[in-house]
C-alpha cells in the first residue's frame, strides 16, 4: 500500500488533517484506533462489530492492544473504504456492508461477515470490490 493512500484515507476520516505515518504501510496504533472509530461511525456499526473487524473480543475499544495483524486489517479497511466510495453502492455504504448478498461470491453473507472473518477473506472482498470498480469504469484494477 502506498503511503499517500493511507494519508488520503486518514484525511477522509479526519476531515482536513493529514496524519504523519510511523510506517509507510500501516498507521500507528493511535491512528488505527481513530480510523476504526471513524469507519464504525460512518458505516453505522456498533462496538462489537468494531472489535470483530479487528478479530478481537471484549466490550471496549480502549482495551484493544494493537497487533501487527490488526494494523494490517485496518490498512485493508482503509483501502476498502476508498474502494467503496468509488463504487458508490446504490443505497449507500452502510446498507451495502450490512445486507446479505446473493451469488457465488457472498453465498448469502453480508460484506460485514466477510470483513470480520479472516484477514484473507477481507483481502478477497477488497479485491472483488476493486474488480467491480474496474468493470464499471474501464480502468485497470489495483491491489491484485
Amino acid at each position: 500500500m502506498r503511503t499517500g493512500l493511507v494519508k488520503h484515507a486518514c484525511r477522509i476520516m479526519q476531515g482536513t488533517t493529514t496524519l504523519v505515518l510511523v510506517s509507510p504501510d500501516r498507521p500507528s496504533p493511535d491512528q488505527a484506533e481513530m480510523v476504526l472509530k471513524r469507519l464504525v461511525e460512518a458505516w453505522g456499526l456498533d462496538r462489537y462489530d468494531a472489535l470483530a473487524l479487528m478479530g478481537a473480543s471484549g466490550r471496549d475499544l480502549s482495551t484493544l492492544v494493537w497487533t501487527s495483524d490488526q494494523l494490517l486489517r485496518i490498512t485493508y479497511l482503509i483501502e476498502l473504504e476508498k474502494a467503496l466510495i468509488e463504487l458508490n453502492p446504490k443505497f449507500g455504504i452502510p446498507y451495502w456492508i450490512t445486507t446479505p448478498k446473493p451469488g457465488p461470491f457472498f453465498e448469502g453473507n453480508s460484506p460485514l461477515q466477510m470483513m470480520t472473518a479472516t484477514t484473507r477473506d477481507l483481502v478477497e472482498l477488497l479485491k472483488q470490490v476493486g474488480r467491480w470498480n474496474f468493470s464499471s469504469s474501464g480502468r485497470a484494477p489495483t491491489g491484485d
